[in-house]
C-alpha cells in the first residue's frame, strides 16, 4: 500500500501543491500527486479538464505523468463519456517521448481502463491497432503493453487477435512488447497464444514469435 508522505490530508492538498508534488524527486509523493489529481477529476469532471489537458501536455515528464495517472477514473465515477474522453486525451500521451510517462500510460493506465471498462476501451484499442499498425514506436510499444498485465490475462481472445497485428514492426522494443504480452497472455490461454506464434512463424514475425516461444521454455514442432 502506498504511504503517504506528510500530514496534509488529500481533500486539503490544492493544485498548487499537487503541482509541487508532482516534480518531486521522492516518488511516493510522485505518486500522490497523481492520485489526489484523479481525485480532483472525479470530483471536479468539468472543471478540472483544462488542468488535465494543460498538464498532459506540460514539458515536464513528471507532470504528465501525474496527468497520466489521473486518468484512471475508478468505476464508481466513470460514464461511458467520461471515459471516451480520457481515452481522447490518453491519445495525446501514446507517442510521448519520456520513459517515465510511458511506463505508466500503456502497462498501468490503458491497462487498468480496458480492465475496468472493457465495452467502452476494447473498441478503441482495436481501433488504435489498426490505425497505428505501423505507426510510431512509443505509440505501438504502448498498445501492446497494455496487455502485459491483468488485462490481457481477463480479454485473452482479445489480445491474441490484436497482438500479432504489432508483430511485425519495424522497431525491435515493440517486438518485445508484443513478446512480453503474448507471455502474459499465456498464463491463461497458451494454447491459443501458441497456435498464433506457430501461424505467425510463417511470415515476417518469426523472430517475435521464437521470442515467445523461448520466454514460454517451449520448443515447437513444425
Amino acid at each position: 500500500m502506498l504511504r503517504m508522505a506528510g500530514t496534509t490530508s488529500l481533500k486539503e492538498t490544492g493544485l498548487s501543491e499537487i503541482f509541487r508534488l508532482a516534480c518531486d524527486d521522492d516518488w511516493q509523493r510522485r505518486e500522490r500527486a497523481g492520485f489526489e489529481l484523479r481525485a480532483r477529476v472525479e470530483r471536479d469532471w468539468n472543471s478540472m479538464l483544462t488542468t488535465l489537458d494543460r498538464w498532459l501536455r506540460d514539458h515536464n515528464d513528471r507532470v504528465r505523468r501525474a496527468a497520466v495517472l489521473a486518468c484512471m477514473m475508478r468505476k464508481r465515477y466513470g460514464s461511458s463519456d467520461a471515459i471516451d474522453s480520457l481515452l481522447d486525451r490518453l491519445e495525446i500521451v501514446l507517442n510521448d517521448p519520456s520513459e517515465y510517462v510511458r511506463k505508466c500510460t500503456g502497462p498501468f493506465v490503458l491497462g487498468y481502463l480496458g480492465y475496468t471498462y472493457p465495452t467502452i476501451v476494447l473498441p478503441r484499442l482495436r481501433f488504435w491497432f489498426e490505425q497505428y499498425e505501423s505507426g510510431p514506436k512509443h505509440t505501438c510499444w504502448n498498445l501492446a503493453s497494455a496487455f502485459s498485465q491483468a488485462l490481457g490475462r481477463r480479454e485473452p481472445v482479445t489480445a491474441v487477435a490484436l497482438l500479432p497485428k504489432l508483430a511485425d514492426h519495424h522497431e525491435a522494443v515493440v517486438r518485445r512488447a508484443v513478446a512480453r504480452s503474448l507471455v502474459n497472455v499465456a498464463r491463461v490461454a497458451e494454447r491459443e497464444v501458441v497456435d498464433v506464434c506457430l501461424n505467425r512463424r510463417q511470415e515476417l514475425s518469426k523472430a517475435t514469435a521464437d521470442l515467445v516461444f523461448k520466454k514460454l521454455g517451449i520448443a515447437p514442432k513444425l
